[in-house]
């Protein structure tokens, strides 16, 4: 009996060393909610079949308006990444396991796809594929359609992106695919990719062969490991991460067999030294083929943090610091349930578990000095101008402290504001065209630069008012002429509205309801043919014609 009070006591201690490792970093405000997301110091949340951002340590939270999902799709539709200056979202698509892609950016909610199916993000970029394509998506420019499905591909934060087709992996940058890098023979494919800096980690498989890993360091390209029995039908892509030159992959090195041996998966690390060590090391039970350790990631220094999985009760987090020997961080159950997340930004890492985000050892592990790269957004106080009297404010959002030049191209060569630290730009309407004006922010740390850009629309379009619009700000719609789509601003958000469009000689050619927003994009349908149309926005509420406009489609 002593014994076993010993056994259960010695595993109270190391629940409560691992515990100890943690520690309670923020809570939400407002009750319950799921984090999906942790970035700069804002939290992307789910609460109340809804999206939020919340701004740390203050009351602010952001509410995304977006309609609610069926309840057998909420597991789906909580997928969301943060960006610069909002968020990447997705909700069920109308097509059982497609997706549909959204954009918040500058308080404002863009439909980017209906019906996607990978998605991935870098900075304030976003990949995805769609009925047997490849597309791309920047801040402010129509989505570009790149290929045919790849077979991998990873986003840059800067806006570069890699993506395979067979045997040969390609970098899309400014407008160009250019070959990036090419199997020796036809029959190699390409099944993984991730990008760090400059710094680009693959793998190419031949048919019935281990796949090779291989390091390309902004310069040149070297072996990292052949990996025994590593395939990608056997693992998925969180077995490969890259930090800071440091590469940790994993190998099977015995697979199990009746009654002769257990199974043994190892996790190596290639330290941005070269040397190659073992880090992690999970044997399996007899009569299974395979144990499946979890790679979660690597910190700048090296670090390995490992997810064990198996038939012991010591499941959980496992960090192992350069050169030394595994320890045992956190319990997989923790209050009852699987932890949901986990973020390393800041040179830590970080928890979710419902409204609530906590460091793990926050005694903390000194990592290696990482080379930044800069990143910039640029936003304005108004995308419209359809009068004098408003000043437009153009702002620059970087990550880190930088020096901002303004342009009204993408060359520099018509500057707007010349390089310093300032990285806000006032400029009267007057300094604007009418229709389309683009302008372009680069910010430069040493010799590392960003660029980014924004449209701004002049316009001295007129809608045409209602009644009940006298004394209110007047209804715009822009841009006209349009090709594919219009905006109308300048609805009152408490209000809902039915716009209908009318051809010429009095025909409805779609309605449409828009309830509660300030404007709202239309996107006609692709049978819509070029002509003149007359818009008419009809406010519910007073049962009155609220304004309208006369379109040319082009």
């Amino acid at each position: 009996m002593k014994k076993i009070y010993l056994f259960f006591s010695l595993l109270l201690l190391n629940e409560l060393t691992a515990y100890a490792q943690q520690q309670l970093y923020y809570d939400i405000p407002g009750g319950p909610a799921e984090i999906l997301d942790f970035k700069d110091n804002r939290l992307l949340f789910w609460r109340d079949s809804a999206y939020h951002i919340h701004q740390l340590h203050t009351q602010t939270i952001i509410d995304i308006p977006l309609s609610s999902p069926p309840a057998f799709a909420e597991k789906q539709i909580k997928s969301g990444w943060l960006t610069d200056s909002g968020a990447f979202i997705t909700t069920p698509s109308t097509v059982a396991g497609m997706v549909a892609l959204y954009e918040w950016r500058n308080n404002q909610l863009t439909e980017i796809e209906k019906q996607a199916t990978s998605v991935e993000v870098g900075g304030n970029f976003v990949l995805f594929t769609s009925w047997g394509y490849f597309y791309h998506k920047r801040p402010n420019e129509a989505t570009i359609r790149v290929s045919t499905n790849p077979g991998t591909f990873a986003m840059s934060p800067e806006g570069w992106f890699l993506y395979s087709i067979n045997d040969t992996l390609y970098k899309y940058q400014q407008g160009a695919a250019t070959p990036f890098a090419t199997g020796e023979t036809t029959g190699e494919w390409f099944w993984y990719v991730t990008i760090d800096g400059q710094d680009v980690l693959y793998m190419m498989e031949k048919a019935q062969q281990s796949p090779t890993l291989y390091l390309y360091n902004g310069t040149t390209t070297d072996t990292v490991a052949i990996l025994r029995g590593v395939h990608q039908q056997v693992f998925h892509k969180r077995q490969y991460y890259l930090n800071n030159g440091h590469v940790a992959f994993v190998s099977i090195d015995k697979q199990g067999t009746w009654p002769g041996t257990v199974a043994e998966t190892n996790i190596y690390v290639r330290g941005n030294d070269g040397v190659r060590r073992l880090a992690f090391t999970e044997i399996g039970p007899r009569n299974v083929a395979y144990v499946y350790p979890w790679i979660w990631g690597v910190d700048e220094a090296g670090g390995l943090l490992v997810r064990k999985d198996s038939y012991l009760w010591q499941n959980g987090l496992h960090y192992t610091p350069l050169d030394s020997a595994s320890r045992f961080i956190v319990p997989i159950a923790w209050n009852g349930g699987l932890i949901p997340g986990l973020v390393y930004k800041d040179q830590a890492w970080f928890t979710f578990y419902k409204d609530s985000v906590y460091r793990l050892f926050p005694d903390g592990v000194q990592p290696e000095p990482k080379p930044v790269y800069p990143a910039v957004t640029l936003s304005a106080n108004r995308n419209v101008i359809n009068n004098n009297n408003d000043t437009i404010i153009l702002t620059a959002h970087g990550n880190v402290p930088g020096l901002y030049t303004f342009a009204r191209d993408a060359a520099f060569t018509d500057l707007l504001k010349p390089e310093d630290t300032d990285s806000v730009l006032k400029l009267h309407p007057a300094a604007f065209t009418r229709r389309d004006n683009d302008v372009y922010v680069r910010m430069r740390i040493g010799d590392s630069t960003a660029t980014d850009n924004i449209r701004i629309l002049k316009t001295f379009l007129s809608g045409i008012p209602g009644k009940d619009f006298d004394n209110k700000s007047q209804i715009i719609v822009y841009p006209n002429p349009f090709t594919t789509q219009f905006m109308v601003e300048g609805l009152e958000s408490a209000k809902r509205y039915r716009f209908t469009l009318h051809a010429l000689n009095g025909t409805v050619m779609f309605t449409m309801f828009v309830n509660y927003q300030h404007k709202h994009n239309v996107i006609p349908h692709d049978s819509l043919r070029k002509g003149i149309y007359f818009l008419e926005i009809f406010d519910l509420s007073t049962q009155k014609v609220a304004g309208g406009s006369i379109l040319l489609k082009m």
